[in-house]
């Protein structure tokens, strides 16, 4: 019965991302050649984790762009604390956000995980893109 439901699951989300933007690059992930439930947990888990990276490498990116040596016209340090304060609250934010989508399967279970780390994947892509297209 799980596989099925998993099976399922996977066929309701290819349906999802075909539908979704070529360009989206969470739908091109290397976990969906995979054929095994734990293999494609695994991989998004490891996925998920290497775009939490490169969101924080991209954050660090930004906030050098706001404590800049360059003199600019507004106060550094309070952009500098409201970014740092954004950045912490969005970080809450995703993680409840991606336990509530996850939480309609029964935690653990490789929907569950695959839910959530997909979830994550998608919102860290999102910031990662914001942080580059916003620089100060």
């Amino acid at each position: 019965m799980k596989k099925t439901t998993f099976f399922i699951i996977m066929l309701l989300f290819l349906a999802e991302t075909s539908y979704a933007s070529s360009k989206d690059a969470v739908n091109k992930t290397p976990c969906m050649g995979l054929s095994h439930s734990v293999e494609i947990s695994e991989c998004m888990i490891n996925l998920a984790e290497s775009k939490k990276i490169n969101y924080k490498k991209e954050y660090e990116t930004y906030l050098r762009t706001v404590t800049t040596e360059e003199e600019r016209p507004f106060d550094k340090k309070v952009i500098a604390k409201l970014v740092g304060e954004a950045k912490k609250n969005w970080e809450v934010y995703i993680e409840k956000e991606c336990l509530a989508e996850a939480s309609v399967y029964e935690e653990g279970n490789s929907p569950y995980i695959f839910r959530y780390n997909y979830c994550l994947i998608k919102h860290y892509e999102e910031r990662i893109k914001y942080y580059r297209e916003n620089k100060f």
